[in-house]
């Protein structure tokens, strides 16, 4: 759990205090076959640069193929209609919702920005003047939430901050021919990489792990190949509709008599 925690405040900048994991099983069901995937959640104590602390709910997620944004809707919805127990500030123990924040590790790349890792963040904003407001409301931080979003196509070699000698550990160029390994040297002067890269070696050598790394393949091809059928079938539903069809026929008649008026007039 330290490695997640230090890892997490690198990422956000901020100093998580405690991190309590929440894991989450869902079924799956594709043709006849029944597939589990487990996501965690994490209910976290955040230090703001001001050493104000605040409870939130983070959502780790990773993704290879971009049709996961669905899913990725579902975790969110399910998030914002979720509550937890917290301490309040009278030190009462009480179920309340927590404000969210969203980690996304994509493993392809995005159309337009090209970034390796940035933040989707809130402000508030008085649209009459054009202000910045400097002050946060429950009713807003409870409705709407931050979001950081880690390409790893477009990791480099570059390691000018902690961040990004963190995410080396990351880095898509260090994969072998068994995309499961990479080859990466360690630098002894990082601890928390370090830890991270003894983790992944272990995990490596785990042959249960190495199972699940490949059934997991299996289900992004699975799922892949069924959207791929979808769209196909969406596609021809509609290029064939009677609707479409009379839309088309009804272009190209008026096409026809446009052009024998014209061949009339020029006559």
């Amino acid at each position: 759990m330290d490695i997640a925690r230090e890892l997490l405040s690198i990422i956000l900048d901020e100093e998580i205090v405690s991190l309590e994991v929440k894991p989450q099983e869902r079924a799956y069901e594709i043709a006849e076959d029944k597939i589990r995937i487990l996501r965690f959640d994490f209910k976290a104590v955040i230090k703001n640069r001001d050493g104000e602390l605040k409870n939130v709910l983070m959502e780790l997620q990773k993704a290879k193929p971009s049709f996961d944004i669905i899913r990725f809707r579902n975790y969110l919805a399910q998030n914002y209609a979720s509550t937890e127990t917290i301490i309040s500030k009278e030190g009462k123990t009480e179920k309340w919702v927590l404000p969210i924040i969203s980690i996304y590790f994509l493993g392809f790349p995005l159309d337009k920005v090209h970034n390796a890792a940035f933040k989707i963040n809130r402000e508030y904003i008085d649209i009459i003047t054009g202000d910045t407001i400097h002050k946060k409301e429950d009713f807003a931080e409870f409705l709407t939430h931050d979001c950081y979003i880690i390409q790893l196509p477009h990791l480099e070699n570059e390691k000018r901050n902690k961040l990004e000698r963190v995410l080396q550990v990351f880095n898509q160029e260090y994969k072998l021919k068994d995309e499961h390994f990479m080859f990466f040297e360690t630098d002894d002067s990082d601890t928390l990489v370090n830890k991270m890269a003894i983790r992944l070696a272990r995990a490596a050598a785990n042959e249960e792990m190495r199972y699940q790394m490949d059934f997991e393949d299996e289900f992004n091809r699975v799922m892949q190949r069924n959207l791929d059928e979808k769209c196909r079938s969406i596609y021809l539903n509609f290029y064939f509709s009677k609707p479409y069809l009379y839309i088309v026929l009804a272009i190209h008649t008026h096409s026809k008599l446009f052009r024998k008026k014209s061949e009339q007039i020029d006559a």
